[in-house]
């Protein structure tokens, strides 16, 4: 059965996380459970990255020594998923902001605007679509990638299933 997980400011905004739990506030022991049950799962949110502008979730208690090893396995997969994804943006966004100053450079000077000016809305457009035009080929082969990881992510995620239901008997 899914259940509706919240998402909840923690106490301390200025750490630029979020807690997602079940419960409305952070429990006062989040290791406290009964014997017959393992803990549910307690993340933390970070802020956006300033390259990639993608959030790292991370367990707010790690308990390593109550994973199985296809939890393990999950774990660690979707630890090396987002330092993919954080590569591949991080690239992705700072290659982007370098062509569009460039643009941006180049068009005030052509047409003899200040550097307060903006670039018309209707030409940054055309920057837009040639940038996407050129970087279409590397977004396909991200998303083959991508739907590969999450296919071998379904399945580390049913071997990670299977294993708490025997785990809890």
């Amino acid at each position: 059965m899914l259940q509706r997980v919240a998402i909840m400011r923690w106490s301390a905004p200025s750490f630029g996380v979020r807690y997602l739990c079940k419960a409305a506030t952070p429990p006062a022991d989040p290791t406290e459970h009964s014997s017959n049950e393992l803990p549910r799962a307690q993340w933390m949110i970070s802020t956006p990255h300033p390259g990639s502008r993608i959030r790292k979730r991370r367990p707010l208690v790690p308990l390593p020594s109550l994973e199985s090893e296809a939890e393990q396995k999950l774990r660690v997969q979707l630890d090396d998923d987002f330092e993919w994804h954080h590569k591949f943006w991080s690239t992705h966004n700072k290659n982007f902001e370098e062509a569009r100053s460039a643009f941006t450079g180049v068009y005030k000077r052509a047409h003899g605007l200040g550097p307060s000016d903006r670039v018309p809305a209707d030409d940054m457009s055309e920057f837009y679509q040639d940038f996407l035009i050129s970087t279409a080929e590397q977004h396909r082969e991200y998303s083959r990638q991508w739907r590969r990881r999450n296919l071998s992510l379904l399945w580390l995620q049913i071997q990670s299933m299977i294993s708490r239901v025997f785990q809890n008997r």
